[in-house]
């Protein structure tokens, strides 16, 4: 690490995040930095009038909130009550600005963020509004009267207060049935086996077979271009450096740490070579900077690879605001995740990009071919998709499941309560499905435990404190004739750290990893020391094969005959 890396200014406040999701790790809950239990207090403490000061009726305010919730969440309109948790209906820290812009569209008010963070329920948003506004929205001569059962953490005392805890179940009730359809081990063990064999067609078929060759040296080039770009930003020209030259110091971020030793890779000799670490000091090589500004190249890029759009997009996303980001003045999840833009893209990233839907399209093929062979007299088949984010799996799996007609209890769930309000707008005409805020990293609900017959997760479990304690808490949830279905990157890329290593919960890890992406390899030895009674993982002939693996977990051990 170069020795002017420990010049740092004084830390921003950024929002925060918690280690779950990588692409999508935040605070759980509007009232993350509010103090827990404060339930029906004003916004920004303030106070009722004294008495004899009564406000003006405020009964308008009701109504329009809720169809501002309702709107956001997809609640519907009359399952929200005064006591409904604001967490659980998907109202957190990410989707706090964009509740400021309706309220301030729909009263010509606006809120401050701090206002919004010390807010529990329903009541307590509107009091809020009201008290702001001047008016008494529930004509009590204060705003908030009593206190409510919610709790700014997301676990309320109600048991289905807004109508979310449940889900929207179609097949079979809260809990489902308690041993549903059943396959012989033989036949679940044909079916992986016709699924691994398939990886390179998938590769192929998704245009992922020129990966190495073609899009990854023009999103490395892409991402190194940003970088040069940053850093003159910030006081450090490589462009005008001479060979041999020692580059000058900047400050960045102490939270930034790790990642800098990111973009320090990217720009060295392993990658674009144009800097190498000597002594503890930046030094240019002779490698000439890209001729191209880092615009040009991103155009170049959509115009030559244009099915890998996502990613380049998602590069360029946070990559004109990297000094920003360094130095604290941008916000790194806030680009991402903070805008309907960066949704969108990310979002793009998961479910289109061939770095991506190439392995989503393999788990869709393995899990149909898997419900074709129920039984026609079984139960209901529960899966259950862990950190499911913007629902890029989501996408693929659900239409397909719908059209088999087999009977599926699919329970969409994340640990951000406002990627599970969107899920719940976007997927509400599946009446199998359910909608949970669930966290991999604690103990799962006692409800949960041995109920799923698969569990499924794309691209989220690397990014928790341990692996070997989230895929206990997985391992607790499926049946003794489950499995788990990883999807997960085993190669690193360099445009995902470049994005990603933005993001706090990117390097929270701390069960003796030294990078939050593993290995194949990794992952057997930590499934199996979880208790998985067999592991078997996705290869092929293609180079990008390697790229990113499905890697099952088995419960129990299917084998019927040797794996690799």
């Amino acid at each position: 690490m170069p020795s002017f890396a420990v010049q740092q200014p004084p830390t921003v406040p950024t929002a925060s995040t918690n280690g779950v999701n990588g692409f999508s790790s935040f605070t759980n809950g509007v009232g993350a930095n509010a103090v827990n239990g404060v339930n029906g207090v004003h916004a920004n403490g303030t106070q009722t009038p004294p008495n004899g000061a009564a406000k003006a009726s405020g009964s308008h305010i009701i109504p329009k909130t809720k169809e501002i919730v309702s709107s956001l969440s997809g609640v519907e309109v009359e399952e929200i009550e005064d006591k409904s948790d604001l967490v659980e209906m998907g109202i957190d820290s990410l989707m706090a600005m964009e509740l400021i812009r309706e309220i301030d569209a729909a009263f010509k008010l606006t809120l401050e963020t701090d206002q919004l963070m010390q807010l529990t329920d329903f009541r307590s948003l509107v009091a809020c509004i009201g008290t702001a506004l001047g008016l008494d929205a529930y004509g009590t001569g204060d705003g908030v009267n009593g206190t409510s059962g919610a709790h700014i953490n997301g676990t309320s005392d109600k048991s289905n207060g807004t109508g979310v805890s449940n889900g929207v179940n179609g097949v079979n009730g809260v809990n489902g049935v308690a041993h549903g359809a059943t396959l012989p081990a033989s036949t679940v063990h044909d079916v992986f086996r016709a699924t691994k064999s398939a990886t390179d067609e998938f590769i192929v078929k998704n245009k992922m077979d020129n990966y190495y060759t073609h899009v990854r040296p023009k999103s490395t080039m892409l991402c190194a271009a940003y970088i040069v770009e940053a850093f003159e930003k910030l006081g450090c020209s490589i462009k005008n450096a001479q060979p041999g030259q020692n580059l000058a110091a900047f400050s960045y971020l102490p939270k930034h740490e790790k990642f800098m030793k990111e973009l320090y890779k990217i720009i060295g000799p392993d990658e674009t070579g144009l800097v190498e670490i000597v002594g503890g000091e930046l030094v240019r090589t002779a490698v000439p900077c890209p001729e191209k500004s880092a615009e040009a190249l991103f155009q170049e890029a959509l115009r030559d690879v244009p099915d890998h759009a996502p990613e380049f997009k998602l590069s360029a996303l946070t990559g004109c605001k990297l000094a920003e980001c360094l130095s604290g003045k941008a916000d790194g999840l806030q680009i991402i995740f903070g805008s309907v833009e960066g949704r969108k893209t990310v979002s793009d990233v998961y479910a289109v990009a061939p770095v991506n839907f190439t392995w989503i399209q393999q788990a869709s093929f393995f899990v149909e071919k898997l419900l074709r062979r129920l039984p026609a007299d079984g139960g209901p088949i529960k899966i259950l998709e862990m950190g499911a984010g913007t629902g890029g799996t989501t996408g693929t799996l659900v239409p397909m499941i719908a059209a088999l007609g087999v009977p599926v209890t699919y329970t969409f769930t994340d640990l951000s309560s406002s990627l599970v309000a969107a899920a719940r707008k976007r997927f509400k005409q599946y009446p199998f499905m359910e909608f949970k805020v669930v966290n991999m990293e604690s103990a799962p609900d006692p409800s949960l435990i041995n109920t799923q017959r698969i569990v499924l997760a794309n691209a989220c479990v690397h990014a928790t404190r341990s692996l070997p304690i989230s895929l206990h808490n997985i391992r607790q949830i499926l049946r003794s004739d489950g499995m788990l279905m990883l999807l997960e990157e085993t190669e690193q890329l360099p445009w995902v750290d470049f994005v990603f290593g933005l993001l706090e919960g990117w390097w929270l890890f701390e069960d003796g990893r030294t990078y939050a992406q593993v290995s194949a390899e990794h992952w057997e030895k930590v499934l199996r020391g979880a208790g998985f009674g067999h592991v078997d993982y996705t290869d092929g002939k293609c180079r990008e094969a390697q790229v990113q693996r499905i890697i099952f977990g088995f419960a129990s051990d299917i084998r019927s005959a040797g794996s690799h």
